[in-house]
């Protein structure tokens, strides 16, 4: 419950923003497909459930990028 109602960033509010525009314009299209998708896009934004958010990390060590420049 806390993802929901904290960290709310400029970005993740313009994010929630075009997701409800998206879904508007997809009702209005009567696009199942698009109604789906914008709903999708809506839950991850609401839950913050990203990569962009950091949540997301490589398992890219520093003894691998040595090795490959030689």
């Amino acid at each position: 419950m806390d993802a929901i109602f904290k960290n709310w960033t400029v970005i993740r509010i313009v994010k929630m923003i075009m997701g409800i525009l998206v879904l508007y314009q997809s009702i209005v299209m009567e696009s199942a497909m698009l109604i789906g998708l914008s709903i999708l896009l809506c839950l991850i934004v609401l839950l913050n459930a990203e990569c962009a958010s950091g949540s997301c990390s490589t398992h890219y060590s520093s003894s691998k990028r040595r090795n490959s420049k030689r």
